[in-house]
C-alpha cells in the first residue's frame, strides 16, 4: 500500500486556496492508473502504519513538539488535515534528545533558523521523518493547545490577536 498526493485529490476553497490531501493507493490501482499521472506532479510514498503523528517546530533555540492522535479520529487516519483539527487530540510532549539533535543538525545543514518537521511514530515506537517544511504552519497548535511556539516576543505583533479560534491550517 502506498500514499499518494495528487492534484485531483485536493479541493479549492475560495478563501484559503487549494489543498492536497494524501490517500491510500493500492499497488494494483497505481499500476492501472499510472499513465494519466505519468507527466503530472505527484508524490508517492510507502504507507507506514502510525501510532500517532508529531509536528515538531523549531524557531531559533526554541522547540516544541505536538503529538497528534490522528488514529483515534475517524477520517484522520491517513491525513489528519481532512478533518477539523480541533477534533484531533493535540498535546505538547517531550521529544527524545537524539531526535532533537538530528532535527537541529538538519536545520544547521540547510542554514535555517525555522523548521516545521512532520513525523510518524509507528506502533513499534520507530520515528519516521516525513518532511522538513521551512515555511510550515504552527499557529493552529498554539490555538488548540494554548502553548506558545516560542518563549521570546513576537518580532512584529502577536499573530493570535488577528485570528479567530476557528482557525484551521
Amino acid at each position: 500500500m502506498h500514499v499518494c498526493s495528487m492534484k485531483e485529490q485536493g479541493f479549492r476553497d475560495e478563501t484559503d486556496g487549494y489543498f492536497i490531501f494524501s490517500r491510500k493507493v493500492s499497488v494494483e490501482d497505481f499500476e492501472r492508473d499510472v499513465d494519466p499521472v505519468a507527466h503530472c506532479p505527484s508524490l508517492f510514498q510507502e504507507y507506514i502504519e502510525k501510532s500517532h503523528e508529531l509536528r515538531i517546530t523549531i524557531i531559533g533555540d526554541d522547540l516544541f513538539c505536538c503529538r497528534l492522535d490522528s488514529q483515534a479520529t475517524p477520517g484522520a487516519e491517513t491525513d489528519w488535515r481532512q478533518v477539523d483539527p480541533s477534533q484531533v487530540a493535540h498535546r505538547i510532549v517531550p521529544i527524545e534528545p537524539r531526535i532533537e539533535d538530528a532535527l537541529r543538525r538538519m536545520l544547521r545543514h540547510y542554514r535555517l533558523s525555522y523548521g516545521a518537521f512532520d513525523m510518524i511514530v509507528t506502533p513499534d515506537g520507530e520515528y519516521v521523518s516525513l518532511e522538513l517544511n521551512p515555511n510550515g504552519q504552527w499557529l493552529w497548535i498554539e490555538l488548540i493547545t494554548g502553548r506558545r511556539a516560542c518563549a521570546g516576543p513576537r518580532p512584529c505583533h502577536d499573530a493570535r490577536a488577528h485570528v479567530g479560534r476557528d482557525y484551521t491550517p
